[in-house]
């Protein structure tokens, strides 16, 4: 079995990009009693919140990579 670590490299060689962008939300595995705290809707309320926070670092990191580009050239 390969490392993650090997796979995303790969991957990341292959795509000649180094944004790396994941979501894997696995909420059947929080304990039962915070499920029932945080009440109806949690899937949907945790998937958009995950994903604003991806769409968050991922702008940031582009932002990054364009202003250190621009600077080596």
């Amino acid at each position: 079995m390969q490392h993650y670590s090997d796979r995303s490299g790969a991957a990341m060689r292959g795509r000649r990009s180094v944004v790396c962008e994941g979501l894997d939300l696995a909420l059947e595995r929080l304990p039962q009693a915070l499920a029932e705290k945080l009440g109806p809707g949690l899937a949907e309320r945790a998937a958009a919140g995950a994903a604003a926070g991806y769409q968050r670092a991922a702008a940031a990191a582009a932002e990054s990579m364009r202003n250190d580009l621009a600077f080596a050239l």
